[in-house]
């Protein structure tokens, strides 16, 4: 939806400002062919040259004053639009929390026939029924084509968005009972895509744990293969990032982000296909982290690469909003279904 109401109004944006810089550039080309059609036949070449100087000189004067404009109300267009959608995210009525909040004692995730739709058109549900349990300390993998509803389990446990129907629990606990805070204690994210603020290396790492010594900092920046990286910029740690500090690559920026995963320590932890964009030197190394980060937590992982979770303690492949295979990856390939041809094609 957002595609096709942006494409359409960007060439329409892009045609008018076009139009107008023709018109313009052909009004001021007319006339240097019409005045001197017009000197042709007149005999007071005193004004007509100056008459033509005059508007050599005026008409592009003009010109630039209309394209600066013309771009305002693009500007202005865009912003108005920006302002809209700024306010409809706004309207949108806060998810409620319970007075008290439930904590958790144990640290397994079940989710018991959970149903959740983007739009009000339950027909087109992106989850339909779906159950399953991540055992604590344990990897469960979650695989299967794009669109199949992968990363929307990853983001309903953080309540990104609240279940329709069912529920999903941490250690027994509804998570529409456990306030914000500690719900965002209980569990960590590394997504494909990652935000470092313009900050110091350290301060976007201890944005996982505010109380974090630098000395922790700095064993979690070893922990996720980037201890070595950082201490080669400019100002090692205190390097800022950012569009007039330091420019790092994709892969930098997600061990960065697996580092702050791992100084905030949660027990629960969620990668959404952390390692989808690196490349085969930045892969290794973000599965060195990888590993580290895991270890001893309750851990799901949104796959798209399926060599990286062959080891998982359980698979689900996700189709279609359901759950319609599960089991370790060497079951599945034993068995002829959805997971055997995603792992040969």
């Amino acid at each position: 939806n957002y595609t096709k109401t942006v494409i359409p109004y960007s060439l329409s944006q892009e045609l008018m400002t076009a139009a107008f810089t023709a018109a313009l550039n052909g009004i001021y080309l007319f006339i240097i062919p019409v005045g001197i059609w017009i000197g042709s036949s007149t005999n007071d070449y005193q004004a007509f040259v100056a008459s033509f100087i005059f508007y050599l000189i005026f008409v592009p004067v003009i010109a630039s004053i209309l394209m600066k404009v013309l771009y305002a109300s693009v500007n202005a267009m865009q912003v108005g639009n920006a302002v809209e959608h700024m306010d409809q995210v706004l309207a949108e009525p806060e998810i409620p929390e319970k007075r008290t909040s439930q904590k958790p004692s144990t640290y397994n995730v079940v989710y018991d026939n959970v149903t959740f739709s983007y739009t009000e058109d339950e027909t087109n549900a992106a989850l339909q029924s779906v159950s399953f349990t991540a055992p604590q300390g344990k990897v469960t993998a979650i695989v299967g084509p794009s669109g199949g509803g992968k990363s929307t389990i990853a983001s309903l446990l953080p309540r990104f968005y609240d279940v329709e129907q069912g529920a999903i629990r941490i250690g027994g606990v509804d998570i529409r009972n456990m306030s914000t805070g500690d719900l965002m204690d209980t569990v960590s994210f590394v997504f494909q895509d990652n935000f470092l603020f313009k900050q110091s290396i350290l301060d976007n790492i201890r944005m996982g744990n505010p109380n974090a010594t630098e000395e922790e900092v700095i064993a979690a920046a070893k922990a996720a293969q980037c201890h070595e990286f950082i201490s080669e910029l400019p100002q090692s740690y205190q390097t800022v990032f950012g569009k007039d500090g330091v420019k790092l690559s994709g892969g930098q920026i997600q061990r960065i982000a697996i580092a702050r995963a791992i100084v905030k320590n949660a027990p629960i932890l969620v990668l959404d296909e952390a390692t989808s964009f690196s490349d085969p030197e930045n892969e290794h190394l973000i599965q060195q982290a990888l590993s580290e980060l895991m270890k001893g937590k309750t851990v799901i992982m949104i796959a798209h690469r399926l060599s990286t979770i062959r080891k998982a303690d359980q698979i689900l492949v996700v189709d279609h909003g359901k759950i319609v295979q599960s089991g370790t990856h060497d079951e599945l390939m034993a068995q002829a279904g959805r997971y055997q041809d995603l792992w040969n094609n």
